[in-house]
């Protein structure tokens, strides 16, 4: 009985093992699409839930970003309610980052865009860094990405994400529990949902991403559009 037991015990902390492992190679492999994507798009919502507080509340934010390989790229945010609170980071093909925000801050291009991506990372709920850290890989500003933050992976159930098949991966980081699901055809991040510890509090994150590599982006994607509000 003790034998089969252990035989049992074996075998099954041996498949937690090729789980695990095969886990991160699904990690690795979709890093490996964005750091290869030439053209990446895509468009999102974050909704969160703000709890353990004596007054509960919830905030949503949309986004998008467009990236080139050979330097481009635009991200843009904003918060459902407030017509003011629309972001814009931008590079254009002179490699000239610029930054604005409508929250009473003028324009700035004095900075790198992987610095201002960081500095927007905590007014964005991680919208500016989470897909940025995976395609702007020659930087050490934006910190880990979520595939090395992300401790212990292991497979759940496939899921179909707004009609798509994904891999469903949870794991933890240093804040909580963390859930990620990639696409089965092109290894893309389609949702990310965490529950994770702030200071005196805890916040649950939805990311949703409708993201694509197309063969080509006009320059309509990558203009830099300031002064202007969300029509709410």
């Amino acid at each position: 009985m003790k034998k089969n037991f252990a035989l049992f015990s074996l075998a099954l902390f041996s498949f937690q093992s090729v789980c695990a492992q095969t886990a991160k190679e699904v990690f690795a492999k979709s890093q490996k699409v964005y750091e290869n994507a030439v053209f990446y798009l895509d468009s999102g919502k974050v909704f969160q839930e703000f709890y353990d507080l004596p007054q509960p509340f919830e905030k949503a934010k949309y986004f998008k970003t467009a990236y080139d390989k050979k330097g481009r790229f635009n991200f843009e945010y904003y918060e459902v309610g407030l017509s003011n609170s629309l972001m814009v980071i931008n590079r254009n093909a002179n490699n000239v980052a610029q930054y604005w925000w409508g929250i009473g801050n003028p324009t700035q291009n004095n900075k790198k865009l992987e610095e201002l991506l960081s500095s927007a990372g905590g007014v964005s709920s991680r919208t500016s860094i989470q897909i940025p850290a995976l395609l702007l890989t020659n930087h050490n500003i934006l910190g880990e990405s979520i595939f090395l933050s992300t401790k212990n992976p292991q497979f759940d159930s496939d899921e179909n994400i707004n009609e798509v098949l994904c891999f469903k991966i949870k794991g933890s980081n240093a804040q909580g529990d963390v859930t990620i699901w990639i696409s089965k055809a092109d290894y893309l991040i389609k949702k990310v949902m965490s529950d994770q510890k702030v200071s005196n509090f805890r916040v649950k994150s939805t990311f949703d991403y409708f993201s694509s590599l197309p063969t080509n982006l006009g320059n309509g994607v990558f203009e830099f559009r300031s002064n202007r509000k969300v029509k709410m």
